[in-house]
């Protein structure tokens, strides 16, 4: 067999090697073959962090891995051009890359750091460039520039349409994209915003409501003390009337909320013809219902 030379080489071949003899004894066949299962189990290693495959079986895992090469990259090289046409994807081992996208003459920073990065709350790296437009060589999304020397294994574009004519292998990468979108989606925000009129109110936990409504009591009453011996230049009491004030803010706090889930059980917009301003009449409700009681609060916090 042959040993390919250079910065790329198939992971069944030691890297930057010269050609092997074939009078190899047994303990030197031996290290080839432990040096290309180490290189291949890496390579599973980074697939599993990618979007494309991180679902697949050990098996499909290592059937990818053994079609993959071995590639060093220097600091300031190109790997990609924003519109190059993507043939390989990239599954960064060592070392790190920038990606940038050019708009409008702009370059704008797609993601912080591909390579060697913080896991994500899922406990993966941002390790893959190009999986999901190298199946058709489709233009490359944004730049690659290196940051620091290191390696990357490489997936050729043919060898990805070769495989995935294999109906489980397919099924296992639509999974693995099917997992990742449904990750993706929890995390876009506005996906699940909901209007402000129609935000539905929370169940109430009447103790740690009461219990917090009794600290803000004395808080509110010591900073109220404050700013009026500032207006008024004499201090008066921090906490007066605290026997009226902490029952009266824990009532009202607790009264505030009650209400609020009150009217979302007993009243529906959807039933009348104009159900924002129903909603809107709902929203100010609670606060008009109980003015008298911070009416109280505010005369005994004087």
């Amino acid at each position: 067999p042959l040993l390919r030379t250079g910065g790329a080489s198939p992971l069944g071949f030691l890297p930057s090697c010269p050609l092997l003899p074939s009078n190899l004894d047994d303990s030197q066949l031996q290290a080839v073959m432990l040096t290309k299962k180490e290189h291949q189990d890496e390579a599973i290693k980074l697939l599993r962090q990618s979007s494309m495959f991180h679902a697949c079986s050990e098996e499909t895992l290592r059937r990818i891995a053994k079609d993959m090469d071995l590639q060093r990259f220097v600091k300031g090289e190109t790997l990609l051009e924003q519109g190059w046409a993507q043939s390989k994807a990239f599954f960064i081992a060592d070392g790190q890359i920038r990606r940038e996208r050019v708009v409008n003459d702009q370059s704008h920073q797609v993601v912080d750091m591909f390579g060697n990065t913080d896991p994500d709350k899922f406990g993966n790296r941002k390790i893959a460039i190009g999986a999901l437009h190298v199946l058709h060589s489709e233009p490359a999304f944004a730049n690659a520039k290196c940051m620091s020397d290191g390696y990357m294994f490489t997936l050729d574009a043919t060898v990805l349409r070769k495989l995935l004519w294999d109906g489980n292998f397919s099924a296992e990468v639509v999974q693995s994209l099917a997992v990742e979108v449904r990750r993706q989606a929890n995390q876009v925000r506005w996906l699940m915003r909901t209007p402000l009129l129609e935000q539905r109110p929370k169940k109430t936990n009447v103790i740690a409501v009461s219990i917090a409504a009794a600290i803000e009591s004395f808080y509110r009453s010591g900073l109220n003390a404050a700013m009026n011996a500032r207006l008024s230049g004499h201090w008066g009491k921090l906490f007066p009337n605290m026997h009226i004030q902490c029952p009266a803010r824990i009532l009202y706090i607790n009264g505030f909320k009650g209400l609020r889930q009150y009217l979302d059980a007993s009243v529906k917009p959807e039933d009348y013809s104009s159900p924002n301003f129903v909603r809107l009449g709902l929203s100010f409700t609670p606060g008009i219902v109980m003015t008298p009681l911070s009416s109280v609060l505010e005369a005994s916090n004087a």
